[in-house]
């Protein structure tokens, strides 16, 4: 990493922490299960869940993440 990458990220940084943003989370809520999400309806907005994405395939429009 160049010393211009390193002076824009942590400008980057100082940027977030102004307007309040905490740039590395301690925590994350979520408000559904995974398999609870998988039964909303869709254009479900607000929704909040975790996990770990193993795999995406795209194809055009669309996209598949196990």
């Amino acid at each position: 990493m160049s010393n211009e990458q390193r002076t824009q990220r942590m400008e980057k940084l100082e940027t977030l922490r102004s307007h309040g943003v905490a740039p590395y989370p301690e925590k994350f809520t979520i408000n559904f299960d995974l398999s609870e999400a998988g039964q909303l309806e869709d254009g479900t907005s607000g929704v909040r869940v975790a996990g770990r994405i193993m795999g995406i395939r795209k194809f055009s429009k669309f996209a598949f993440m196990t």
